[in-house]
């Protein structure tokens, strides 16, 4: 069996680790985050006990993309601002290059990106249409 390796990004010279789970979705390592954040993960866990609980992982060690998002937003700092930026411009984009999308299979995350604009766009023009009549 080979050993999955995660792959590192550095946020103002700490390094975060993610893998990547069978699904395509990303999880980050639990002290990764909070080093970067710059406080401590026992506490916020500690108080906010149902995000822990959305820790899915075998041994607690890492969280999903919806509790890293419920895990920044909670010091409502100006650090914890920039890593949300730099988590959805550089990291997210980087593990989502590919999105599985059921039936379909994988496409590339641009041209998912795009059609997903074109449905919106299409919506949009027909909720128009209908207010015209």
């Amino acid at each position: 069996m080979q050993a999955i390796k995660p792959k590192t990004f550095e946020f103002e010279g700490c390094k975060v680790r993610v893998l990547t789970a069978p699904d395509g979705k990303p999880w980050f390592f639990i002290q990764d985050v909070a080093r970067a954040l710059q406080f401590s993960a026992d506490v916020f866990f500690a108080t906010h006990p149902p995000l822990w609980a959305r820790c899915r992982s075998y041994d607690g060690q890492m969280m999903d993309e919806s509790t890293v998002s419920s895990f920044v937003h909670w010091p409502k700092t100006p650090r914890s601002y920039r890593f949300m930026v730099w988590l959805n411009s550089m990291v997210l984009p980087e593990m989502n290059k590919e999105v599985p999308i059921k039936g379909i299979g994988r496409i590339p995350y641009k041209s998912w990106a795009q059609r997903l604009q074109k449905a919106l766009d299409n919506r949009a023009q027909r909720k128009t249409m209908v207010r015209l009549r």
